[in-house]
């Protein structure tokens, strides 16, 4: 038996196989267990870029396709494809940082360096170089405690490093966690 020719009958068979090849792309995307039961179906994606730009680009990657721009490359995109990639990626981001400032305008800034620090009623500056700790510590405990907490620690490196001897530095600090642990044994 052989095959008609007709117009209808080379429709009919090119609907087929457009449907077989369908079907075929689906079948490659699908994932299967253990016993062969379909668990989900995966769809490739050309870039993480927004639906409208992605398909518009696809239509000038097949424009430019169709007028053999790319003939010898690998690449199908296009030729301005990365750039406008680029420059959309760039106005994503910026956007991005524009929405974030609005909405947490004080997010990302450094408030130690120079300024004075916001408190009900201490007006003191934190100086350059200072973390934003060391000033909220400043503002809720004074200046003098701060001082000398540090210096405490300055003298506790030294003593760490043998440069103060433990005797010495429980004689100059009696309340220290040093000298309340010695006084145990």
């Amino acid at each position: 038996m052989s095959r008609t020719n007709s117009a209808e009958a080379i429709a009919r068979r090119k609907k087929r196989e457009k449907e077989f090849g369908t079907k075929l792309k689906i079948r490659k995307l699908q994932t299967k267990n253990k016993r062969g039961r379909v668990t989900s179906t995966t769809s490739k994606k050309m870039s993480n870029i927004a639906g409208d730009t992605a398909n518009r680009l696809r239509a000038e990657s097949m424009t430019s396709t169709i007028k053999g721009a790319n003939k010898g490359k690998l690449s199908t995109l296009g030729k301005g494809y990365k750039k406008s990639e680029k420059g959309l990626s760039d106005k994503a981001t910026k956007r991005t940082a524009e929405i974030s400032k609005a909405r947490y305008p004080k997010m990302g800034t450094y408030k130690g360096k120079g300024k004075t620090t916001d408190t009900k009623t201490s007006t003191t500056t934190a100086k350059r170089g200072k973390s934003s700790i060391e000033a909220k510590n400043r503002a809720r405990l004074g200046d003098a405690r701060v001082d000398k907490l540090k210096a405490k620690n300055k003298d506790f490196q030294a003593m760490k490093k043998g440069k103060m001897t433990k005797a010495q530095f429980i004689e100059k600090y009696p309340n220290s966690q040093t000298a309340k642990k010695a006084r145990m044994k």
